[in-house]
């Protein structure tokens, strides 16, 4: 995870500001949690990690999409 979080940093397709990691291009992953993982460079969970422009994480985000 780290080196591949080290790898999307550096050809800047993820982008550290304020201490998070902004995905700057689409990139696909497996899960929410490995996009985290990757994104972050360490496991995380992504249901709680992913937060969108309104401060709400992607769990929230999907439970309320999905009733």
């Amino acid at each position: 995870m780290a080196s591949r979080h080290q790898k999307l940093v550096s050809d800047g397709s993820i982008r550290i500001e304020n201490n998070r990691g902004v995905v700057t291009r689409d990139i696909a992953f497996t899960s929410p949690s490995a996009a985290a993982a990757i994104v972050l460079g360490t496991s995380a969970n992504g249901r709680a990690r992913w937060v969108n422009d309104e401060g709400q994480n992607y769990g929230a985000w999907e439970e309320n999409n999905n009733s």
